[in-house]
């Protein structure tokens, strides 16, 4: 092949220490089952290439000369090996110059590649279209993955061989932003937008206490879990299917892999009211403009920067107030304790150094985005953890923030302690919540007090002197006072469809056929804000976890029992309080519209608090079985077959087994007539293996691990979720202007969607990605087209890493043409849907109270909560939001990796889907994860060639088996026959190794 140029390599690697790494998947059990789904938490993978978290252990990377964290063990007892770091500015000079609209300053998250390499940080005002690039340790300037950081632009990238200054060459990008100056700063601290019908002002965002929190981006992933292939089991979005997070675990490919590079995948301009399609689908009632198609990425007026840290915000430790340019001096800081130091909580094993200080241990975080930290000299492995210097010990530390010196090369770590052994899934769980800031604990006395406090009235059985009553005895009903100023829908056939052992039931629905051939569809929500006061102690401990953590085994909830059980979850056969959506639609899945007498627009929705019956507890089997026919044709109860639809899911008199089965066939048309229509005009999914899993016998070990599908039932609530979700933030934005609470979610990275439709093309399909309508059109029609399904699925499952995730906003703080949501192809969402675990949700029924109580009660509001403080707590949601997806993320991996140590894959399908110089990619659809075949552990099986495609540009290999047998050629799509195996050392991981070419069928 003229087009192949053929080199013989030797294996090299930085870091002969370096573990194998795989991307992880998704399991968003709901009480073990259930997976969040439907909605964007996509791939943090703000990228130059998009493909991705990479470097050059997994991909063609891009930037050279990098120093790694994790290679070389020596140094001096002080940490390291001679090394000097500059000074920090102090903190109120980078507050007084950014609140100046300094052109040459910064503020963002730090997101670190693996290895210790290149660093990004997105400026947290949007000054700059692309990420500012840290090249190398130095300019990181002890910084680390996530710490929210001041920077310095030095150059530009063009620039930097010149040693050219920043100061001219950014002055046309930077000039944009200083359009605004303090004066409108402030008056951004107030409401605007008293109107209450219209669309709030669009003005640039200024969070005044902290930069967006951007997590880092994500490898490619496969999701996992029992139920449906999206994030959130109510949110009903689609972006979960298009993306997915594991932070900073990332080495299948380009080094560059965290910066963000341009999000450039734009609609065309124009309104969405103007569109015809969203008038059918939505009826939009804001006269919103879609977002404008921009240039690409590649014009040179769209400059990237290097920059360097400066000062490093520790974060916060009390509820106090943090320094900001408002309060350069942090003065009115309250309960705020001056000896108090943040703190960052490590885990990791421990690794002895070489040398002279062969005596003293580093701790190697599981994070690969951090560095080694040099541990006190007393720390020894515990006699308990393997020999080898810590081998199989799970450690947790604390750094100190202010501890490393300028002078130090590791940072220091103390109050080093061993966790337990890996491979054990209680240590290993212990560990990943402590690493992923979800290790809550019990709730405090307070919390659960204030609980008490709200469902006392309402208990059933139970002594009203009495305060030592146990959540095990609990019942509850709304008492006579609490059905005041609500709707009364205790009598309509409502009922429930979730996971087989879901215990927080926090949706409902009913289905009511009209004379005039429409529909009436109600949505009922657990009323989730009648028992959280706002400012109470258990609506703090709310705010402060955001979210309930599903893990394979266990549930770390963020509200307690007898609430998310038992007061709030909508039970069947049981009075419950509900906030409801109710609409009209038509049975074709369109939305009705109908016009008053006097020619104005009638929406018909109500909005409401209410109190409802749910006459029926199915889960998505039993509603699939209804739905394909097999059971429920006016069979008597007696003779209903169990193995269908069992005895404890039939409704409660005075509803039939027949009126429920007719309202889910019906629900079922209308939902997929809508789901169609949705695809074929711009929605998007794309759709990802998820596995489940099941325990032995003893509860804890996993006895077996298979693909979960995804049903009818499952997308049949997807869509009516979707739909209340989408209407509640329309009438937030309608009737509360800039304090509206909505879910964003921005297109994704151009340039790593062109490299991906770029190795379609090479297999002969083409792909348009300039916007979710047509990336969606070219899905479907490379599905028709493709003869491989295998290679329709791997190109589906890349385009998941040019995603961004989904993000809580302030809508007043955004544009209005940024609100929209790219996935779903709509001008504007939120969460409405899920307040038992989700606290943006909790807000959003507190809001959407406040609008039905008139312009008055929503200034009331904006005096307790103002539009800043929304987007403050909107960024600290989207941030444990991430933590808790990585937690269950490693949950995932945990448990497979502990499945494949008693049950090894001697050989299955794997498929390459990308090539570096020291490991390449490799997707398992039978365990439904991507993971890196090492080089280096096939020194004893193979040799390696590398070959240069020089007419596709990508990177090719031939591995030459030492046995004598047939070469296997490694290109991107290739097929192979890969083992899966337990790699037993921690921290724990799924590891793969080629077999051989494949040659089943």
């Amino acid at each position: 092949d003229n087009n192949r140029q053929v080199q013989q390599v030797t294996p090299h690697y930085e870091d002969q220490n370096h573990n194998e790494r795989t991307a992880s998947f998704d399991n968003h059990n709901k009480n073990n089952n259930r997976n969040d789904h439907r909605e964007g938490n996509g791939n943090r993978n703000r990228n130059g290439n998009g493909n991705g978290n990479r470097n050059n252990n997994g991909g063609d990377g891009r930037i050279s000369n990098r120093r790694n964290y994790h290679s070389g063990n020596s140094g001096s007892s002080r940490g390291g090996s001679k090394i000097q770091y500059s000074e920090y500015a102090p903190l109120k000079e980078c507050l007084r110059r950014y609140a100046a609209r300094d052109k040459l300053i910064a503020r963002g998250k730090l997101r670190t590649n693996a290895g210790g390499g290149t660093s990004f940080v997105s400026c947290d005002r949007g000054a700059y279209g692309r990420d500012l690039i840290l090249d190398g340790e130095m300019p990181r300037n002890r910084a680390m993955d996530g710490d929210t950081v001041f920077v310095e632009i030095i150059c530009s990238v063009n620039d930097r061989n010149n040693n050219n200054s920043a100061t001219n060459r950014g002055e046309k990008k930077v000039d944009a932003v200083n359009k605004m100056k303090m004066e409108d700063f402030m008056q951004k601290m107030t409401l605007a937008d008293e109107d209450d019908h219209a669309a709030p002002r669009s003005r640039p965002s200024t969070n005044a206490d902290e930069g967006k929190d951007d997590p880092p981006p994500d490898n490619l992933k496969h999701k996992n879990g029992e139920d449906t292939q999206f994030e959130d089991y109510d949110v009903g979005e689609e972006v979960e299917s298009v993306g997915s997070s594991n932070a900073s675990e990332n080495e299948s490919g380009d080094e560059g892999s965290k910066e963000e590079g341009r999000s450039d995948q734009q609609e065309e301009g124009g309104t969405w009211q103007d569109d015809e399609v969203q008038r059918t689908l939505w009826d939009p009632v804001v006269s919103i403009p879609k977002r404008k198609k921009k240039q690409s990425a590649n014009n040179n007026d769209e400059e990237q920067f290097m920059c360097k840290v400066i000062h490093i915000v520790p974060p916060k430790m009390s509820g106090g107030d943090q320094p900001s340019e408002l309060n350069p001096s942090g003065k009115n800081q309250k309960n705020a304790n001056a000896n108090t130091k943040a703190k960052r909580t490590l885990v990791g094993s421990l690794m002895s150094m070489s040398g002279a200080n062969s005596n003293r241990y580093l701790l190697v975080p599981n994070s690969r985005s951090l560095p080694r930290f040099i541990c006190p000299a007393s720390v020894k492995p515990s006699s308990d953890s393997d020999s080898g210097g810590g081998g199989g010990g799970l450690y947790r530390a604390e750094y100190v923030y202010g501890t490393w010196q300028p002078s130090s090369k590791w940072p220091p770590c103390t109050n080093v302690k061993m966790m337990g052994q890996s491979c054990n899934i209680e240590d290993e769980t212990a560990a990943l919540l402590v690493e992923h800031d979800v290790d809550h604990g019990e709730f405090d006395a307070s919390v659960l007090q204030d609980v008490e406090n709200s469902v006392r009235s309402g208990r059933l059985g139970v002594d009203e002197t009495s305060s030592e009553s146990t959540a095990e005895d609990l019942g509850w009903a709304p008492t006579p006072e609490m059905y005041e100023g609500r709707r009364d829908y205790r009598n309509e056939r409502i009922f429930t469809i979730d996971p087989t052992t879901a215990k927080d039931l926090d949706d409902a629905l009913h289905i009511k056929p009209l004379s005039d051939g429409r529909v009436e569809i109600g949505v009922h929500i657990a009323d989730v804000s009648h028992f959280l006061a706002h400012g109470s102690n258990v609506d703090q401990e709310a705010s402060r976890r955001t979210t309930t953590v599903y893990l394979v085994d266990r549930v770390i909830p963020m509200l307690p029992r007898p609430l998310c059980e038992i007061a709030c979850s909508l039970n069947e056969n049981v009075e419950r309080l509900a906030f409801s959506c109710v609409w009209i639609m038509n049975r074709d899945g369109t939305m009705a519209q109908k016009r008053s007498k006097s020619g104005s627009k009638e929406n018909d929705v109500w909005y409401g608090r209410t109190v409802i019956k749910s006459c029926a507890r199915l889960d998505y089997a039993t509603a699939q079985n209804i739905i394909d026919g097999k059971v429920a044709h006016g069979e008597k109860v007696e003779n209903i077959d169990e193995s269908f639809w069992p005895k404890s899911r039939l409704p409660t008199a005075p509803h039939t087994i027949d009126g429920v089965a007719h309202d889910v066939r019906l629900m079922h048309s209308v939902a997929m007539a809508r789901r169609k229509l949705r695809f074929e005009n711009g929605a998007l999914a794309l759709n990802g293996i998820k596995l489940t899993f099941q325990m032995a016998e003893d509860g804890e070990t996993p006895a077996l691990c298979a693909p979960y599908p995804i049903r009818d039932s499952n997308r049949l609530i997807e869509e009516y979720m979707l739909m209340a979700n989408y209407l509640v933030a329309q009438r937030l934005i309608t009737h509360a202007g800039g304090l509206a609470l909505l879910r964003q979610h921005q297109p994704p990275l151009e340039l790593g969607m062109e490299k991906v439709i770029g190795m379609a093309k090479e297999k002969g399909f083409e792909i348009d990605g300039t916007s979710s309508k047509s990336l969606q059109e070219s899905l479907s029609r490379m599905a028709r087209e493709c003869n491989d399904t295998l290679t329709m699925q791997c190109i589906t499952e890349l385009f998941m890493a040019p995603m961004k995730p989904a993000e809580y906003i302030a809508a007043g703080g955004f544009d209005a043409e940024d609100w929209s949501h790219f996935a779903l192809n709509i001008p504007y969402y939120t969460h409405f849907t899920s307040p038992i675990r989700r606290y943006p949700d909790v807000l959003v029924h507190r809001l959407l109270q406040a609008t039905l109580g008139g312009p008055e009660a929503v200034s009331d509001y904006a005096t307790k909560q103002s539009q800043e403080e929304i987007q403050t707590i909107c960024t600290h949601c989207n941030d444990k939001r991430m933590k808790s997806k990585k937690a269950q993320e490693r949950s995932d991996r945990i448990f497979l990796s502990i499945f494949l140590k008693s049950n090894p894959i001697a050989s299955t399908l794997g498929v390459v889907v990308s090539i570096g110089e020291k490991a390449f990619t490799v997707f398992v659809p039978s365990i439904g994860i991507s993971g890196l075949v090492y080089l280096d552990k096939h020194q004893d099986t193979f040799n390696v060639r590398i070959l240069n495609n020089e007419k596709s540009k990508n990177r090719e290999m031939m591995l030459i088996p030492l046995d004598g047998s047939s070469p296997i050629d490694i290109k991107i799509f290739s097929k192979i026959s890969i083992g899966c195996y337990c790699k037993e050392e921690p921290p724990i991981d799924v590891t793969l190794k080629v077999v051989g070419s494949w040659n089943g069928s």
